[in-house]
């Protein structure tokens, strides 16, 4: 069996119904590339709606990522106003006597007021008048989104205190 490489055939394997002729260029199987042709590509409709629901679901993305800003900026806000609040009942607690009057002060944007009262308590069991006298401590912290603007929230604060 000899190979004949440059007519492109084996020789001695010669099967009409096996051998792979090789055709000419055929145009017509080809898609067409004429210009505005349907098969060239997409239709101006249906880029158009694929942008429209692109839109959609961009502004739904950026809708949702607004909320999430707000949300982060009003925890902080509250996160700080509970630290206030918790310094001034710890500033409250330490103090040695009480003062039944309201106490006020104001840091930045969030302001706070404070009040010690001994009303409408009774007596706790086991505190005797030399052990010491209930009080009920309260501190307020509201916070605004400018200094002197209306009030954006608020956290209220309860506690007792042995004085």
């Amino acid at each position: 069996m000899r190979k004949n490489w440059k007519a492109g055939r084996l020789e001695g394997w010669r099967n009409r119904k096996r051998d792979v002729e090789h055709s000419s260029f055929q145009s017509s199987k080809l898609p067409s590339l004429q210009p505005f042709s349907r098969k060239a590509g997409f239709s101006l409709l249906e880029v158009l709606v694929a942008l429209a629901i692109f839109a959609i679901a961009a502004g739904g993305v950026l809708v949702a990522l607004g909320h999430h800003f707000k949300n982060v900026s009003f925890l902080q806000d509250h996160s700080r106003a509970v630290r206030i609040a918790s310094r001034q009942m710890n500033a409250m607690r330490r103090m040695p006597t009480v003062l039944e009057e309201v106490a006020e002060g104001s840091e930045d944007r969030f302001s706070w007021m404070s009040l010690a009262s001994t009303d409408g308590l009774d007596e706790w069991p086991g505190l005797t008048s030399s052990t010491g006298t209930p009080v009920r401590l309260s501190v307020t912290v509201q916070w605004s989104d400018s200094v002197g603007g209306p009030a954006a929230g608020k956290v209220r604060l309860d506690g007792f205190g042995v004085f």
